[in-house]
């Protein structure tokens, strides 16, 4: 448990990346984890797009936003930064209406998955929903859920502890990303 564990307490979300490409076949075997992520009623109401080629990777792109506590052009990938692939998650509604759990625990599953190969993730919701659908056909009953960027770390981002403000900020070259004290997020042990 304890390598569980550490790649979680080092996860955080990686805007930069250094362009080297993803092993082949890893936006497979993560749709597989993320396949396989628990979920409720196992009704299984998850789809995938994995998105690798140059030109559909440039497309996504241009339909994501990134970093919204920080100031415009502080946060996300400049030129050459870009991720080197995407897991597009799709929530089919007529399966579960409660498909956003079953989306955060395969999201989680899959990051974790990447980090333990070194890869790098960011999870994004702040998107252009309809010009993603033009680009990459969505299935009958299906709609966007998020988007998972995944590429090899180009910048350096830590969990702080949480003073006044959730929001995460640079503190020299490095993220900071503050998280509540288990004091406060722990209100009971009986």
């Amino acid at each position: 448990m304890n390598d569980v564990i550490r790649l979680i307490e080092s996860r955080r979300s990686i805007r930069k990346f250094d362009g080297r490409p993803l092993p082949e076949g890893m936006l497979r075997e993560l749709c597989e984890v993320g396949r396989l992520a628990p979920s409720g009623a196992n009704l299984q109401p998850l789809r995938f797009i994995t998105v690798e080629s140059e030109a559909a990777r440039a497309s996504l792109f241009a339909a994501t936003r990134w970093a919204g506590y920080l100031p415009d052009g502080v946060g996300g990938p400049d030129a050459g930064e870009e991720p080197m692939g995407y897991i597009i998650l799709l929530a089919d509604r007529t399966v579960s209406k409660m498909a956003d759990i079953d989306a955060g625990l395969a999201a989680g599953a899959m990051m974790i998955g990447a980090l333990s190969d070194g890869v790098a993730s960011c999870m994004l919701a702040a998107l252009d929903r309809e010009a993603i659908a033009r680009a990459f056909p969505l299935p009958e009953g299906c709609e966007i859920h998020s988007v998972l960027a995944f590429g090899y770390p180009a910048m350096r981002s830590e969990a702080c502890d949480c003073a006044d403000s959730i929001r995460y900020f640079y503190e020299g070259d490095v993220l900071k990303v503050p998280k509540r004290a288990l004091s406060e997020v722990l209100i009971g042990a009986y």
